[in-house]
């Protein structure tokens, strides 16, 4: 919610209301916190990071897509 707040509203009810929403945003903190690891590892990989980094923009691309699917119905 913090990169969408203008729908966080919208995020909180689905999250609730829909498990398929509900995954995509699990797997999105997942790979959220995984990202933080990555960028403060001691050895951090540019090339791991590169991948987590493109891996949070497809989740949130798909969390975007979800939203506007559920607010056309």
């Amino acid at each position: 919610m913090r990169r969408l707040p203008r729908h966080e509203f919208s995020i909180w009810r689905l999250y609730v209301r829909d498990p398929e929403f509900r995954s995509v945003c699990d797997d999105y903190n997942d790979v959220h916190h995984a990202l933080e690891r990555w960028q403060t590892a001691d050895q951090a990989l540019p090339e791991r990071v590169g991948e987590y980094c493109q891996m949070l923009e497809e989740l949130e691309v798909e969390v975007l897509a979800m939203l506007r699917a559920r607010e056309d119905t």
